[in-house]
């Protein structure tokens, strides 16, 4: 019996046995194709792009939804929360806490005009002194 010629290199991290015709893994047992990717390249069409995906819709939340969300997001993000309370209200305009909400994440930001404004606005529509109260509570 004739016993074949066996060399064994390392290629990269792993051990190569070959034998002249055929690369294998001797620990594993896995053979190891060797492509030739510049034979190969010219026969293969460029992968077709996908197509962009569709504009999602966002999410349709109420309200209260938006309001709730700016109200979690009021504390480590504020520009968030202003956009969240701004969706409140164009649901549903008479929503006075995210009035009272969005006036403090303005005074927060320095802009005690609009603050004030939202405030007002609140007061307008709700039982006066506690809408005077909120907005008190929260403009110190």
């Amino acid at each position: 019996m004739v016993v074949p010629s066996v060399s064994i290199f390392a290629d990269g991290w792993r051990i190569v046995a070959w034998d002249g015709a055929a690369r294998w893994q001797p620990d594993s047992g896995q053979f190891l194709f060797d492509f030739d990717a510049q034979a190969v390249a010219p026969r293969i069409a460029a992968p077709a792009r996908p197509a962009p995906p569709a504009a999602a819709e966002p999410p349709s939340r109420a309200a209260a939804e938006w309001f709730d969300l700016g109200c979690e997001l009021q504390a480590a993000s504020p520009d968030e929360a202003r956009v969240a309370y701004r969706q409140a209200l164009e649901l549903d305009p008479t929503l006075a806490d995210a009035h009272v909400n969005l006036g403090r994440v303005h005074r927060r930001a320095g802009d005690a005009a609009t603050a004030d404004s939202l405030g007002r606005r609140a007061a307008a529509m709700t039982h006066l002194g506690t809408a005077r109260r909120l907005y008190a509570r929260h403009t110190t």
